[in-house]
């Protein structure tokens, strides 16, 4: 299991706001195939085998073990830019 920060959240929902996603849109999460990068991208709906987090964030299929155990967090610049990052949970 991961956890979403609030600073997460609040970015999630501004970008969905922004974006002019219909109801049931979300932010998706995905493992690049090979790679220990993700891929986060606004979506209409989840694609098939996505799970669904908090309603508005969907996990590819295959993504949920590289975010076992950790905190999405988002930092916003100066210009409102967001970048999210994954910290370690602190035991």
């Amino acid at each position: 299991m991961f956890t979403v920060s609030d600073n997460a959240t609040v970015a999630i929902r501004r970008i969905l706001r922004s974006s002019g996603m219909p109801p049931g849109g979300g932010v998706r999460i995905a493992a690049e195939p090979g790679r220990t990068s993700l891929y986060i991208a606004v979506s209409p709906a989840p694609h098939p085998g996505d799970t669904v987090h908090d309603g508005h964030l969907f996990i590819a299929e295959g993504t949920g073990a590289v975010l076992e155990g950790r905190i999405l967090d988002a930092q916003e610049d100066g210009a409102r830019r967001v970048q999210f990052v994954l910290d370690s949970v602190r035991r």
